[in-house]
């Protein structure tokens, strides 16, 4: 029986969201061949590699157009997938057609679009707010990166607990220890002069980066390392981190927007702390990714980081800012403390991967097409 697997929210360069649905999607076509149909948008097909496994349907849709994509997945892909002889539908970006009447797997990264839609694209607040409860309870199974979201899935009104499961999601292979050279290409083309603490993720409101300069505002004048922080200019207001940037001399803040993922595992590697202090995260692959290339890596005791971050973070918390750049200092200060830390993290890293991640998702499908 064919898989069916909604990937309509790809959209070239990717980010957050859209990692997951393409690292999950191209494992599970490694693992299904044929037995696997994507559903894209028009526009998909530079990003899929020479040689890759299994069938790609390509909606007649801009993918840019948030509008033509809800309107496509709700009316069209059912009667599409049915003709592509899907016998299970998995949506994994938070919503499902809700015409489809058979057998689903919907995955849900978190609820904040439900329980703090500030935080969020008023586009989200808009169609997730319409869609994902009604998808939850529909789906046959739902699947969460986190014990986190899973417990607030299974506790929203209407959603049967019994039918979530937790599988939290890989890190790609090619995250690890970069080499000095590529180190210094990567310093060479942004141009990081010295030593730096280093962010990622778009700015948007969940990542607290006003707290976040905040805590380094304490301590810049004690350490020599800039603040980099690499993600595309979100949305939301921006005045709380735009107030806070203009209490730091400006050369001590770099921003570098969006990093292609061919930089990144240098940026991770040359860095002397990787600092992830969002006020919420329904998994945070970016720490992950940070401490699979060995850089000493802390935590906001926020949403699933404490839980994914496990022995392989310093967990503080961002509203306890005094103690925060405490801790952050003391690190700094320290490198045998900073050594230790980076090695307990890449080992804890190391168990997160997209392949463990599709052997989880198979057994779903397979728990789901058994049940008659």
């Amino acid at each position: 029986m064919r898989i069916g697997y909604d990937a309509l929210a790809l959209q070239a360069p990717y980010s957050g969201v859209q990692v997951t649905v393409d690292q999950a999607g191209r494992a599970l076509a490694a693992a299904l061949g044929e037995e696997l149909v994507r559903f894209v948008s028009r526009g998909y097909g530079e990003e899929r590699r020479e040689g890759e496994a299994g069938t790609v349907y390509r909606a007649p849709i801009s993918g840019r157009s948030r509008l033509a994509r809800v309107l496509w997945e709700q009316g069209c892909l059912p009667g599409v997938a049915r003709r592509a002889r899907v016998g299970l539908l998995h949506c994994p970006a938070y919503v499902m057609p809700l015409r489809w009447r058979g057998k689903s797997v919907l995955t849900v990264h978190d609820l904040l679009a439900l329980t703090h839609p500030e935080w969020c694209k008023r586009g989200n607040v808009w169609h997730f707010g319409l869609v994902m409860p009604r998808a939850m309870r529909r789906a046959t199974r739902v699947v969460t990166p986190s014990a986190t979201v899973g417990e607030a899935v299974a506790a929203w009104p209407g959603v049967d607990g019994g039918k979530v499961r937790v599988l939290p999601w890989g890190v790609e292979g090619r995250f690890g220890r970069a080499p000095e050279a590529e180190q210094e290409r990567v310093r060479t083309k942004y141009g990081l002069a010295g030593p730096y603490l280093l962010t990622v993720g778009n700015l948007e409101p969940k990542k607290n980066l006003a707290g976040l300069l905040q805590i380094y505002g304490r301590i810049a004048g004690e350490v020599p390392h800039q603040l980099v922080v690499a993600g595309s200019e979100g949305w939301g207001d921006q005045r709380p981190w735009r107030q806070a940037l203009e209490d730091l001399p400006p050369s001590r803040v770099k921003f570098l927007g969006y990093v292609p993922p061919e930089d990144l595992p240098a940026l991770y590697s040359g860095t002397d702390l990787y600092l992830q202090l969002s006020w919420y995260e329904g998994f945070g692959i970016p720490p992950l990714e940070a401490m699979a290339c060995a850089a000493a890596t802390v935590v906001s005791n926020r949403g699933a980081l404490p839980e994914i971050s496990g022995p392989g973070a310093v967990v503080v918390d961002p509203e306890d800012q005094t103690e925060s750049a405490r801790v952050v200092l003391e690190l700094l200060q320290d490198e045998a403390a900073r050594r230790e830390l980076a090695q307990r993290g890449q080992a804890h890293a190391a168990g997160f991967t997209w392949a463990r991640h599709v052997e989880g998702l198979l057994e779903v499908y397979r728990e789901v097409l058994g049940a008659g």
